[in-house]
C-alpha cells in the first residue's frame, strides 16, 4: 500500500509543479502586509500537514516569490490550520489577516468553481488539464475579484476522488447505500453522496481520522494523496479507486 500512495504522490508532485507558473499556486489577496522597513511579508496558510502535497507547492511558493523579489517579499508558511480551518482562513485572506491560503473552500471566491466538483465531468487527467487552462477557467478566475479574491491561475486539485471505508468492499453504487460518509461541506459533494444512496455527513477533513475512529462516519472520499496525508488509510479498511470528481486549485 506504501508504494502506490508513494506513485501517486510522486507522479501527481510532478505534474503540479511542471507546468504551473508560481502564481498560480497560491489564492491571493490583492496586497501584502508591509514592514516599515519596506519589506513586504506574505503570510500563506492552510490546513494540511506540512508534508502534504499543497503545503509542498506553497513551500515552492515561498522560494520562487523570495527568489523572484530578491527578497522584497518574504513568506511566512502556517501549515496544519494552526490559524484556522479553512472557511476561516479564506475570511482572514479578505480581511487582510493572511495574504493567501489553499485548500477547499474555493467556492468562497467564486461559486463557480463548483462546476468542477461535478461527478464524471472529465473522463483523465489531460481533459481535467485541458479544462483548467481553457478561456472558461479564465473567467472564472476574473470573477473571483468581485468577492475580494485574486486568483491568478488554477491547477487541478490533487487527483481523482477515491473511496474508503471500514465497513465493506465498493465495487458496485448501491454499495454504498447506508454508508455515513463524511463529506466537504459543499452542495455538489451532499447531492452526489446522496444520489449514491449514502448518508452524507459534513465534517471538516481533519476531524475525518477520529471520525472514522470512533465511528461517527464509516467512510469518506478524498484523493488518494490527502487519503495518505492525513492517514486515514489507517481507520479503514477498503480503499476503492473510483475516480468519480476531481477538482479545481485555485
Amino acid at each position: 500500500v506504501r508504494r502506490i500512495f508513494n506513485t501517486w504522490r510522486a507522479a501527481l508532485l510532478l505534474l503540479l509543479y511542471k507546468g504551473i507558473l508560481f502564481f498560480s499556486l497560491a489564492l491571493l489577496a490583492v496586497s501584502c502586509g508591509k514592514q516599515d522597513s519596506g519589506e513586504f511579508v506574505f503570510r500563506y496558510s492552510n490546513e494540511q500537514p506540512k508534508d502534504a502535497l499543497r503545503s509542498q507547492s506553497m513551500v515552492f511558493f515561498k522560494e520562487q516569490l523570495e527568489e523572484r523579489s530578491n527578497g522584497r517579499i518574504k513568506v511566512d508558511l502556517f501549515f496544519g490550520g494552526a490559524l484556522g480551518n479553512e472557511r476561516e482562513l479564506m475570511d482572514f485572506v479578505l480581511t487582510g489577516v493572511l495574504q493567501g491560503t489553499r485548500g477547499g473552500f474555493f467556492a468562497d471566491a467564486n461559486p463557480k468553481f463548483m462546476l468542477f466538483t461535478l461527478p464524471f465531468l472529465v473522463d483523465d487527467w489531460d481533459q481535467a488539464q485541458r479544462l483548467v487552462e481553457s478561456d472558461f477557467t479564465r473567467k472564472i478566475n476574473e470573477g473571483a475579484r468581485e468577492r475580494g479574491f485574486h486568483v491568478p491561475a488554477t491547477g487541478i486539485s490533487q487527483g481523482f476522488r477515491a473511496h474508503t471505508n471500514k465497513t465493506r468492499p465498493i465495487r458496485h453504487p448501491d454499495d454504498l447505500k447506508g454508508l455515513k460518509m463524511r463529506v466537504p461541506s459543499q452542495e455538489v459533494y451532499v447531492q452526489t453522496s446522496k444520489a449514491f444512496g449514502a448518508n452524507p455527513q459534513e465534517l471538516p477533513y481533519v476531524e475525518v481520522y477520529q471520525a472514522l475512529q470512533t465511528g461517527v462516519v464509516d467512510g469518506q472520499d478524498n484523493a488518494p494523496s490527502n487519503i495518505w496525508d492525513f492517514k486515514i488509510h489507517e481507520v479503514s479498511k477498503y480503499l476503492t479507486i473510483t475516480n468519480y470528481a476531481t477538482g479545481p486549485d485555485p
